[in-house]
């Protein structure tokens, strides 16, 4: 048999292993059916019904959001819990009135949100067109996740400061899901105005 010939299959589990050793965290090989197609008509779905809900929201002259208290036993991932669930206190709901911006000051909110878009759509791309058998090593996708998470936290906090007049340690307490919502109902409303009179004279610019 000559020498360069194609390797065994015996080869093939020693690949595997390499894979593993290598930190790998997700194998093409283990979702067969999982295409891009399929993934596109997920989000597409969820997509459809969150417009719907941000449309009803973005009608709003003043969006009511939980504050928690500073917890720093829960903050750090490290530290021992040993009181248990009564630490994170009951949060204070405040209500936070509705500021339209400036062209300047939205031309900066697109930026970051391209940024952001940008970012998780080249994290999906990565993962999902990956090489089958090795995946995305560890330490790349450990660099893609804080990529990800520092711009989604930079878009966020730049839309809740103008839209909200919301300060940093306020951000970081508030209710996630809830702010989130509604920064993206501002967002919203922005693009396509609100087909309510009555909302659109409460508007705010102070």
């Amino acid at each position: 048999m000559s020498s360069d010939s194609a390797p065994t299959k015996e080869a093939e589990p020693k690949k595997e292993q390499q894979a593993k050793d290598e930190g790998v965290l997700f194998d093409k090989q283990q979702f067969p059916g999982f295409i891009q197609s399929e993934f596109d008509r997920y989000w597409g779905t969820l997509s459809a019904d969150k417009t719907k809900y941000l449309a009803k929201l973005a009608q709003k002259d003043s969006f009511d959001i939980d504050i928690f208290p500073p917890t720093p036993e829960l903050d750090d991932p490290d530290a021992d819990l040993p009181i248990g669930d009564g630490i994170a206190g009951k949060p204070v709901k405040e209500s936070f009135r509705a500021n339209d911006c400036t062209t300047h000051q939205w031309n900066i909110m697109q930026n970051l949100r391209a940024d952001l878009a940008t970012a998780e759509q080249n994290a999906r791309d990565r993962v999902l067109n990956s090489e089958p058998g090795k995946g995305v090593p560890e330490d790349e996708m450990n660099r893609i996740r804080q990529g990800v998470i520092d711009k989604d936290a930079r878009a966020y906090y730049y839309m809740s400061k103008i839209f909200f007049r919301m300060s940093k340690t306020k951000f970081n307490q508030a209710d996630r899901t809830q702010l989130r919502d509604a920064c993206d109902a501002m967002s919203h409303r922005t693009i396509i105005s609100v087909p309510n009179s009555q909302a659109q004279s409460n508007r705010s610019y102070t």
